[in-house]
C-alpha cells in the first residue's frame, strides 16, 4: 500500500521520496492531480532532474507527463 501527501505533514507511513508537483492546484478544470482509479508508476530522479522539475512547476511550465493504458 502506499500513500501520496499533497502537502508536507507528519504521518506514520515510511516515506519513499518527495516531488515537487503540486498533487492539488487551484485552477479549474482539474484541480486534483489524480482522480480515482488513476494509476501511478513512481520513478527515480537525480538531483539536477528533481531541481529541474521544481523550477519547471514555479514557472507554471511543467507538463506531468501521462500515458493512456488500455484496460
Amino acid at each position: 500500500m502506499t500513500a501520496i501527501y499533497p502537502l508536507e505533514s507528519p504521518g506514520g507511513w515510511h516515506l519513499i521520496g518527495a516531488t515537487p508537483v503540486r498533487a492539488v492546484r487551484s485552477a479549474p478544470p482539474r484541480p486534483a492531480l489524480l482522480s480515482p482509479g488513476d494509476a501511478v508508476r513512481f520513478e527515480p530522479v537525480t538531483v539536477r532532474e528533481f531541481d529541474a522539475i521544481r523550477a519547471a512547476v514555479a514557472a507554471d511550465a511543467y507538463q506531468v507527463p501521462c500515458e493512456t493504458v488500455a484496460a
